[in-house]
């Protein structure tokens, strides 16, 4: 262990961040080239083609019941607003209805990028999440079975006007009393702030014309836990925990149902249903990866918010740091699994990846503790615990058992106040004989 202040922290937190971001643009090249891309188109077609179906037949089923005075149903709203928000949509969504802009989506699925893919992914869980019952897919395709996949309320505090532990500073009503204006989660600890401007800055997250990354429109408050995280172990700051990643992960998890009984209403056919499940047979649950390909490269979300939702799902292990714990268990063994574990492999052996633990000392300064890696050539000082000096290797053992984010380790998280001294961190880590 070597203690470390001021600059040094800065240079380990911006080389995490450079460690994380180069990790998810390498995921986003795997993704988004064959044979990664060539499974994803084929799993996510047949799923677009039949929401225009079936908005079609609940279509004609509410103009039967109530003849021309009929409300427009909810998911005319889901698809407005991916015509205006979606690039999928931007590029290839024309035509007169929204039907026929669906259809045209899918004549260019050859076409469609990784994150065309991920968005038309989102744009199936929001439409099964706004109508009623005249469109609903199976019985538990509900809100709750949705939410099944958004474990651990205190995590996202979902209700309010702030949504999760966050707020969007530009959404604020008008003449707002300033009781009722969410303070923001102070920059105690700077490097994390520090790491988000770099994050986002040109060159930084790829960019997609027209839309905000999501660490640039959110603001953290210091009630989110994913903040306390953030500040504990030298991480960029973001958007809070990810319920894209969650909404994904309920995509496609439903999907082999879906298609089964979806296909019914004359989604798609037989040959795109058997491309599908030969899609899924190569990728298997290395498909929850997707969200972290495509999200953290955009700055969207940080690594550690995709992360914790793959882990509340259980497909991950993630321990801060150790980027191989981010495989699926259920991934299948075969070419692509290989190739998606060198990518996380040279990140966790990437020199720049730093396993941190930070603090403020007395005088207000930034100071961190660097653990089992040398320092500028320093060397690695051994820790001290219990007379007997732990060496590098069991350091980092010992720093990842920490760092691994279940449930419970999210619940010491939650508990942990905004200002982290080093009364609290030392209490932490001797805890776990650091």
């Amino acid at each position: 262990m070597r203690e470390l202040s001021g600059w040094q922290v800065d240079c380990c937190v911006q080389g995490k961040l450079g460690v994380e971001l180069d990790l998810a643009k390498k995921l986003w090249g795997l993704f988004n080239s064959d044979p990664l891309l060539f499974y994803l188109r084929r799993i996510t077609k047949p799923l677009i083609e039949s929401i225009a179906v079936l908005a079609r037949v609940d279509q004609n089923n509410r103009q039967v019941r109530a003849g021309a005075a009929a409300r427009a149903p909810k998911w005319i709203k889901v698809f407005a607003d991916a015509r205006a928000k979606m690039r999928v949509w931007m590029r290839w969504g024309h035509g007169a209805t929204f039907f026929d802009q669906i259809d045209n989506i899918v004549r260019h699925a050859n076409s469609w990028d990784a994150a065309d893919v991920a968005d038309l992914a989102l744009l199936f869980a929001e439409v099964v999440d706004a109508p009623g019952p005249a469109f609903r897919l199976t019985p538990d395709e509900t809100r709750q079975a949705k939410d099944a996949n958004r474990p651990g309320g205190k995590y996202w505090n979902k209700g309010g006007l702030v949504g999760r532990h966050r707020y969007n500073p530009a959404a604020l009503p008008a003449g707002l009393p300033a009781a009722m204006v969410p303070q923001p989660a102070p920059q105690v600890t700077a490097h994390t702030d520090l790491a988000r401007q770099l994050w986002l800055r040109p060159g930084g997250a790829y960019r997609t014309p027209g839309v905000t990354p999501g660490a640039e429109v959110w603001t953290l408050l210091p009630t989110s836990t994913v903040w306390k995280i953030d500040q504990l172990f030298g991480l960029p700051t973001a958007a809070d925990i990810s319920g894209t990643t969650a909404d994904t992960v309920y995509v496609f998890e439903h999907l082999h149902r879906f298609y089964a009984e979806a296909l019914g209403f004359g989604g798609g056919g037989p040959d795109d249903l058997a491309a599908a499940q030969e899609g899924f047979a190569a990728l298997g649950d290395l498909i929850m990866l997707l969200p972290m390909a495509t999200m953290v490269s955009q700055a969207h979300h940080s690594l550690l918010e995709i992360a914790l939702t793959l882990n509340l799902n259980h497909y991950a292990h993630y321990s801060i740091g150790q980027y191989t714990s981010l495989m699926p268990p259920g991934a299948p063994s075969n070419e692509v699994r290989d190739r998606v574990l060198n990518v996380l492999s040279r990140a966790e052996t990437d020199q720049r990846n730093h396993r941190l633990l930070c603090f403020m000392d007395g005088a207000g300064q930034r100071r961190a503790y660097l653990y089992g890696q040398d320092w500028l050539g320093m060397g690695v000082p051994a820790t001290p615990v219990g007379g007997v000096a732990l060496s590098p290797h069991e350091e980092l053992a010992r720093f990842q058992g920490l760092a691994q984010m279940t449930s419970e380790r999210l619940d010491l998280m939650y508990a942990l106040p905004w200002r982290l001294d080093r009364s609290w961190v030392d209490d932490i880590r001797g805890a776990v004989g650091l």
